[in-house]
């Protein structure tokens, strides 16, 4: 088993996408232990991850073109890999949980797909390739219709673009499943089970009420099935919750209990001491700390959540976010109900 992930930071290696990746890799070897990782990488990043023991293959990566160019060195490092072998590239913002079983389903090609969002259906993070002739042409179709693509187009979404208008050309739509093109078979599996990506603050309350996190009520935000998961997906703003749930996985979830009796004392702080409390909490806040962060939005969102007035005035609150926010909450504060605006 072949597999690959991309990073590249331009000749820096921040420790904490450094942990991400350990964490990845761990996941990986704890299912896979026979697994072969490389990573794909500038060549100015190179030598920091080789220092710290990973195996790397190089590749001009401009900030423009991060995804096309991912893609691009996937494309180029199964060239040195065995032919018929069993090629994946994974994002290292992930933990995979358990066996994924792509190699039984004896398919050449498969991808993860969100059916519910038709623009982009087929997700990235999860790509496997048969290192054979005829699958490997799809995947040149893909990087050049990914080239082909406007600039606007290429940096972010762009391979999600990419994928979901050379599959529609070649199966007509794109459905779970399995599927056949010729002499090719393609599997796309369902990303909440395979691509699950987790609940975070950082996303609008509108999107938090329908992940899988929030359940029946507040308290239960943590609340999966993670028998039904294989593989989680921490992307974008979600990458401070990885190490968390990686150490709550192995340790039999009692991170849970913590948790739950964090937020709640949090709630009844908030609740009884108001400003002092708030000015305390804000002046934490934003942290890594995401029960912080989500008695926060809780409070903020109270009368939404929770049907009851309350009477605290939260102008002082937000004047100390303003004050001690970072880049990764702007989105956040100018996303939340126009009771918080930045106005």
């Amino acid at each position: 088993m072949k597999v690959a992930t991309f990073l590249s930071f331009q000749g820096s290696l921040p420790p904490v996408e450094l942990e991400l990746l350990k964490s990845f890799q761990r996941s990986l070897l704890s299912i896979y232990p026979h697994a072969d990782l490389t990573i794909l990488t500038d060549y100015g990043t190179q030598p920091l991850l080789k220092a710290e023991g990973f195996e790397t293959f190089a590749l001009d990566v401009s900030v423009d073109t991060l995804l096309l160019d991912r893609l691009r060195g996937f494309r180029k490092i199964i060239e040195t890999w065995p032919p018929g072998a069993d090629c994946f590239l994974f994002d290292y913002d992930m933990l995979i949980l358990k066996d994924l079983k792509i190699s039984e389903e004896k398919v050449d090609i498969a991808y993860t797909i969100r059916e519910q969002l038709t623009s982009q259906p087929i997700n990235g993070g999860l790509v496997y390739y048969k290192n054979n002739i005829e699958p490997l042409k799809i995947l040149e179709d893909i990087i050049a219709e990914f080239e082909s693509l406007p600039k606007s187009e290429q940096s972010w979404w762009g391979d999600q673009l990419a994928l979901s208008n050379v599959f529609t050309r070649i199966l007509g739509r794109i459905a779970g499943g399995h599927h056949q093109s010729g002499p090719i078979k393609i599997l796309f599996l369902n990303a909440r089970n395979y691509n699950f990506t987790p609940f975070d603050m950082d996303i609008t309350l509108s999107t938090q009420m329908n992940n899988l996190f929030i359940k029946d009520s507040i308290e239960n935000w943590l609340d999966i099935d993670i028998e039904e998961i294989y593989l989680c997906h921490f992307k974008g703003p979600r990458k401070h919750l990885q190490l968390q749930f990686e150490w709550q996985y192995k340790n039999n979830r009692i991170y849970l209990d913590h948790i739950i009796s964090q937020f709640n004392q949090h709630i009844n702080n908030i609740k009884n001491a108001g400003e002092e409390y708030l000015e305390g909490l804000a002046i934490l806040h934003p942290s890594i700390n995401e029960v912080n962060d989500f008695s926060v939005l809780s409070y903020l969102n109270y009368e939404q959540l929770y049907g009851e007035q309350e009477s605290f005035n939260k102008s002082i609150f937000i004047d100390h976010l303003k004050k001690n926010r970072d880049a990764r909450y702007l989105a956040l504060l100018s996303e939340l109900p126009p009771l918080t605006s930045m106005d």
